[in-house]
């Protein structure tokens, strides 16, 4: 996948249902959204952003992703 680099900050999200317990599995998607539109993008190749998502922060999933320049982002 060759090296990859966040634009701004990381995001880490941990999902626990109203017992407490984590949860590791979605029974539906859900869609996120990026706001990247204060981030100078010039030293990035833009083809390649993308939002990617990881379990353990060393592999590293490349998600479907939309992204809308005009807007300043991704989904």
């Amino acid at each position: 996948m060759g090296n990859l680099a966040s634009i701004g900050s990381t995001l880490a999200v941990n999902a626990f249902d109203l017992l407490g317990n984590e949860v590791t599995d979605f029974t539906k998607p859900f869609i996120l959204t990026v706001d990247f539109s204060s981030f100078d993008l010039t030293s990035y190749n833009i083809d390649s952003l993308c939002i990617y998502s990881s379990i353990d922060g060393i592999s590293w999933i490349k998600e479907p992703t939309i992204v809308n320049f005009d807007a300043g982002t991704a989904t």
